[in-house]
């Protein structure tokens, strides 16, 4: 599992939210399992293949808009999963399945 302590912060960061901290979905905006998984994919595989394996704000903003989310929905779909271990294990293994799945050789940095 390479990518094994990358999912355990991220599942830290993520159960740990409280369920109660935002009404998430109420208006009907709480994203898809599938459409959560493709961006945070999306993102997790962006960084990886920088050398320093992090994302300029830009970045980051570049990604979420190709899949037509906002970090704020990332989040609410965390919040309002979150308390539900077996989803979110089986959320992770997901996760961990697709990155591993990736070929993550290093971009060049660009200025």
């Amino acid at each position: 599992m390479k990518h094994f302590r990358t999912l355990v912060a991220a599942s830290a960061v993520f159960i740990l939210l409280p369920s109660a901290a935002c009404d998430a979905g109420a208006d009907g905006s709480l994203l898809s399992k599938a459409d959560f998984v493709d961006a945070y994919v999306d993102l997790r595989v962006s960084a990886l293949r920088r050398e320093d394996h992090t994302l300029t704000d830009s970045a980051r903003v570049a990604v979420l808009a190709r899949h037509g989310v906002t970090e704020d929905q990332l989040l609410e779909f965390a919040s309002a999963h979150g308390g539900d271990l077996e989803f979110m294990r089986d959320l992770w293994n997901e996760v961990e399945a697709r990155l591993d799945s990736v070929p993550l050789a290093v971009e060049e940095e660009t200025p």
